[in-house]
């Protein structure tokens, strides 16, 4: 059979939002196939930022003899819109041929989206999606431009030869959700490679051990989407996981885009801008579950996602010589704030990071307009088989906002806080661990990590009061509330600002020096405490072991 040109287009009409229908199917079965025609199941995209847009077709190609395709499949066109506010997903593309090495074929996912002016990211609930009652199965997978494919609740995928049968064009543009449908990735352990995401938004359970090799990724993908709608990376790995260089669990600019407008001085997480001087903290400090909130809303050329929230499990050891990140987008002149990392495992090894950062990363010298840094946000990590040691790794973990410090001006306001750290070892019970906010190491920022979070969360303020307080490289805390809590440590050029509240702890140093029990305010002149409000009314009461009478 030779190819020229079929088409399956749908009817495209015009209302006054525009809209447009759903491509049709293509069956062939034939001896073999060639040519360099075309073969259209898509839906012709219209340059357009609203509106409602069909999907792409479906193109099943089955040879009887031939053991290879010789017609180009760059030339089977089934991708979704390009425009839209609310997009489809592409088709499908399925080709079996004669080759009995091969018997369940390859499924093709090509979405022909580009990162362009008009084209918004998708709903989870409008990518391809396996249908409810159906088991696919497939030999390999092969995913280009933003082609996803979802397995919801009720469906079925059947990969015999592994997560490595996977593969995509493009680094790191489309992939696979587990929607809590069943995916059988065949019998570890399992190796993820090839550019593609797993995306494992209902938790997804690997009863052995993991590696994220080079080129690897388990994480999110974007989406459209609300802070609060659950969007996440849920991994659980009963054996070890781990991630080498050049691997990811990636959750970097993927939090949701959400459909709203924002500005700097509205957006926060875990820390936010100095522009700002009430407070913007949201999500568990303990527990982060929720991913940063986008900058601007746009289209993909233009918007703004946060981190993502990254929740892992692992019965063993995480080993990570690469990226665990989940870092707010960056671009030219500004920064999402970051989103959650929570992990329990046994263990922590390897050289590699992990992050929830609000950073810029372009040059500060250039540019007329001021670089705009939202602030980081949340990670926890606990360890149920070792301590929180004073080992190296934990230099690796940072969760910090940006200093803007061009020479040029002085637009300190463009600057951003850390959002919170919180680690926990076996040795410790829950909520007992340390809360570390560490900046970026520069004393001329002026921005403030708000304490505690008192936004979407389950958080108490009592859920504070056998945890401890670190405050590092140069960073600063605003109390917006009393707190009790067991220790307080505040290093060099840090600084706790009481804001109008108290803090009481059992133990307190400062700059390397222990305080005395005692009651502690702006005037004692202890570099590293202040009190900015205008009542001046703010305390540090230190309980220690000696013995002191309060007089009132």
């Amino acid at each position: 059979w030779t190819w020229r040109e079929v088409y399956h287009n749908p009817f495209i009409y015009v209302q006054h939002n525009k809209s447009q229908a759903a491509a049709g199917s293509f069956y062939l079965k034939a001896a073999s196939c060639n040519g360099t025609g075309m073969i259209y199941a898509n839906v012709k995209t219209v340059a357009c930022y609203s509106g409602f847009y069909g999907s792409g077709g479906r193109v099943a190609i089955e040879l009887t003899s031939a053991e290879t395709l010789d017609f180009p499949v760059k030339n089977i066109s089934i991708n979704g819109t390009n425009s839209g506010s609310t997009g489809g997903g592409c088709g499908t593309l399925f080709v079996r041929t004669a080759d009995a090495t091969k018997p369940n074929g390859k499924l093709y996912l090509n979405d022909g989206r580009q990162k362009n002016y008009g084209a918004r990211f998708q709903k989870i609930t409008a990518i391809t999606a396996i249908p409810v009652g159906q088991t696919w199965t497939f030999d390999a997978i092969q995913i280009d431009n933003y082609g996803m494919l979802t397995v919801p609740t009720g469906a079925k995928l059947v990969l015999p030869n592994g997560p490595q049968s996977v593969s995509a064009t493009s680094s790191f543009c489309g992939g696979i959700v587990a929607n809590g449908g069943d995916i059988d990735f065949g019998k570890g352990p399992w190796t993820f490679s090839n550019q593609w995401i797993f995306h494992p938004n209902v938790e997804y359970v690997f009863d052995g051990d993991v590696t994220i090799a080079k080129n690897g990724a388990i994480g999110c993908l974007l989406f459209q989407g609300w802070v609060t709608d659950q969007l996440a990376c849920r991994l659980k790995v009963t054996g070890n996981l781990s991630i080498e260089a050049g691997g990811y669990l990636l959750g970097n600019g993927r939090g949701p885009d959400e459909d709203q407008n924002r500005n700097s001085v509205s957006v926060g997480h875990g820390g936010q801008t100095a522009r700002n001087e009430s407070s913007l903290a949201y999500g568990s400090v303990f527990r982060p579950v929720l991913p940063g909130m986008s900058l601007a809303v746009g289209d993909k050329a233009t918007s703004r996602p946060g981190g993502a929230s990254l929740q892992v499990e692992v019965g063993g050891t995480l080993t990570n010589d690469g990226v665990i990140g989940a870092d707010g987008t960056s671009i030219t002149n500004e920064s999402a704030p970051g989103g959650s990392i929570n992990i329990v495992a046994g263990d922590l090894t390897g050289s590699g990071s992990i992050s929830a950062c609000s950073l810029i990363k372009q040059s500060w010298q250039s540019g007329d307009s001021p670089y705009i840094s939202t602030g980081g946000g949340r990670i926890a990590v606990r360890l149920t088989n070792s301590n929180i040691g004073a080992d190296g790794i934990w230099n690796n973990i940072s969760a910090a906002g940006t200093t803007y410090s061009r020479t040029s001006t002085n637009y300190t306001y463009a600057s951003s806080s850390a959002g919170t750290i919180y680690l926990q070892g076996a040795n410790q019970e829950e909520k007992t661990g340390t809360i570390l906010v560490a900046s970026d190491g520069n004393g001329n920022n002026p921005s403030y990590t708000t304490l505690p979070s008192l936004l979407l969360t389950d958080d108490t303020v009592a859920d504070y009061e056998k945890a401890t307080l670190s405050i590092a490289k140069c960073g600063k805390v605003r109390l917006f509330d009393e707190l009790k809590m067991e220790a307080l440590n505040i290093e060099t050029d840090s600084r706790l600002d009481l804001n109008g509240h108290s803090l009481q702890v059992k133990a307190a140093t400062i700059d390397g020096t222990r305080l005395k029990s005692g009651i502690y305010t702006a005037d004692s002149m202890i570099d590293g405490l202040g009190d900015t409000s205008e009542t001046l009314s703010g305390s540090l009461l230190v309980f220690g072991g000696e013995l002191f009478i309060i007089l009132r």
